[in-house]
């Protein structure tokens, strides 16, 4: 009986003392999935691979390239897990940091990593300055259709239903990967955190691009990483986005590390510091990547607060970890907040307005101006003022919303358009950017 004490009390401690960094109590299963959409800035149809990583049963089939069993059942009966989206870089790959995807999973995590047509490695145009803005314009539109493909998958597959939490869903990405994570953050309500690794706001290889917008407009928990050799994000550009974000928030600036740091491998046509001496180890580097970037998202999307004296933990050798947290770490996003997202923003045809909250006022009709004030549309919204205004309502981000879709006049230019709720003394203004 004392032995069986004993192993009980050992078994406790060892739990109690895990790492963020070692691998969880779940096995990792990965599958993938082939979904096509029409492209946001042409006719063409943009064919997407997706791998998606899950806690699942031992499978059968262990891919080492994948870190995990392929196609093993889910783990059934279980609980409905929160899932994170994974953006990659430009031209790169869904599988570009499987130290990561695979990694969150044996957490609790479901990982989403969507490929990105005209973004990937071996494009021969993966870099040019219009392909680089193609990409930008449909980045936003690849992760939102992804992220309706799981929602209405998990709802019709008697082997999913259940599995995917669709209340807490967070946003993650590397380089250009990290500036989708800022603009679905900013253009969207369903994502509750964002993890950003090396993303600056405007494009180093000199794309018509700058996300600096985006960040002003983030509302939930955020982190960003970078490192002190990181020419993707160098120290001046991670501070001034950390500067302009709100609390709660956490910068972890990782020593003598580079912007492929936050990937697998390094690729040394890209990066010319690729294993020099003078650099991190890419082990090392993960594991100061994992160390923080997991407890933020055990913390803000899963709930769980085991790991956040990370959150906290300032004395790492290898890191300078700047936060702001408010008093204390606060909950997720709260329930009651005011906010006004468009979607696809920039858009070319029509553009979904949404109001979130049923807190808010009750909102007769949005107005629309263009950048000298005049108005160019005013649409009703028109409701029992009991509920949330809706010409369309949806919950499946756990808050009921009204949404709205403007389509413009064939007279208006393009440009930049201001989009505004007003009810007594609350007014609420987005800024939108139309593409004919």
């Amino acid at each position: 009986m004392k032995k069986l004490i004993y192993l009980i009390s050992l078994l406790a401690t060892l739990a109690f003392a895990q790492s963020p960094t070692d691998l969880g109590p779940y096995n990792v299963g990965c599958s993938k999935r082939m979904i096509v959409r029409l492209s946001d800035t042409d006719s063409t149809m943009r064919v997407m691979e997706v791998y998606i990583w899950y806690p699942a049963e031992t499978g059968l089939l262990w891919i080492d390239p994948l870190n995990a069993y392929w196609d093993a059942n889910p783990i059934p009966g279980d609980t409905a897990r929160p899932v994170v989206f994974f953006s990659h870089g430009g031209c790169s790959h869904p599988l570009q940091s499987i130290y990561f995807t695979s990694h969150l999973p044996s957490w609790g995590f479901i990982v989403i990593s969507t490929m990105h047509p005209g973004s990937m490695y071996g494009d021969p145009d993966c870099l040019d300055s219009a392909s680089l803005h193609d990409t930008w314009l449909n980045r936003p539109g690849d992760i939102e259709f992804t992220r309706r493909h799981f929602i209405d998958l998990a709802k019709d597959s008697a082997d999913l239903f259940g599995v995917f939490d669709t209340t807490r869903m967070g946003m993650s990405g590397h380089s250009f990967g990290a500036r989708t994570t800022y603009a679905m953050l900013n253009r969207s309500d369903y994502f509750t955190c964002g993890l950003a690794f090396s993303g600056n706001y405007v494009d180093r290889s000199g794309a018509s691009m700058n996300c600096m917008e985006d960040i002003r407009g983030i509302h939930q928990p955020i982190m960003i990483q970078n490192g002190t050799y990181d020419w993707g994000l160098p120290p001046f550009y991670a501070q001034e986005i950390y500067d302009t974000l709100d609390s709660p928030k956490y910068w972890v600036e990782i020593h003598r590390a580079g912007h492929f740091h936050w990937g697998d491998t390094c690729n040394s046509l890209m990066d010319p510091q690729c294993d020099a001496d003078s650099m991190l180890s890419y082990p090392q580097a993960h594991y100061e990547i994992l160390k923080y970037g997991v407890p933020f998202l055990m913390h803000y999307l899963m709930g769980d607060s085991r790991f956040d004296s990370y959150l906290t933990d300032a004395a790492d050798t290898f890191v300078t970890l700047t936060y702001d947290n408010g008093t204390g770490i606060p909950d997720r996003k709260l329930p009651g907040k005011i906010n006004i997202t468009a979607f696809p923003n920039p858009f070319n045809s029509c553009c979904h307005i949404k109001i979130s909250s049923c807190s808010l006022p009750h909102y007769d009709y949005i107005e629309i101006f263009d950048i000298v004030g005049r108005e160019v549309a005013k649409l009703p919204v028109g409701a029992d003022p009991r509920v949330c205004p809706s010409l369309k309502s949806d919950t499946s981000n756990g808050r009921a919303s009204a949404e709205i879709l403007w389509q413009p006049d064939e007279s208006l230019e393009s440009g930049v358009y201001l989009v505004r709720a007003k009810a007594g003394d609350t007014e609420i203004v987005k800024r939108v950017v139309y593409l004919k």
